[in-house]
């Protein structure tokens, strides 16, 4: 999908896409995907000062994002909700429901 502009799709969804597409440069390239995933994840959350966020731990809030083979996007878990399932879009913004 290409990305006709911002207001299209939002910053934030901009922001992810392009960091995203990131990821799938570097391992494509060759790069271990557990030297790269935090560039996007525990390493922004902890320079913002985002507690809970950023792994997978104890006490840390259970946001989750599900690849393929190809880490192609399928399905993400935030705040407790299901927001895409399966490559489709289950909510936009925080909490609307499409």
């Amino acid at each position: 999908m290409k990305i006709k502009s911002l207001k299209a799709i939002g910053k934030n969804q901009a922001f992810y896409r392009a960091s995203l597409d990131i990821v799938r440069e570097l391992i494509g390239r060759g790069h271990a995907p557990e030297k790269i995933l935090p560039l996007v994840t525990s390493n922004v959350a902890d320079a913002l000062g985002l507690g809970g966020k950023g792994k997978i731990s104890a006490g840390f809030d259970a946001d989750i994002c599900f690849f393929d083979t190809d880490w192609k996007l399928r399905s993400v878990f935030a705040r407790g909700k299901q927001h895409l399932s399966e490559g489709k879009l289950l909510k936009k913004g925080t909490f609307e429901e499409l």
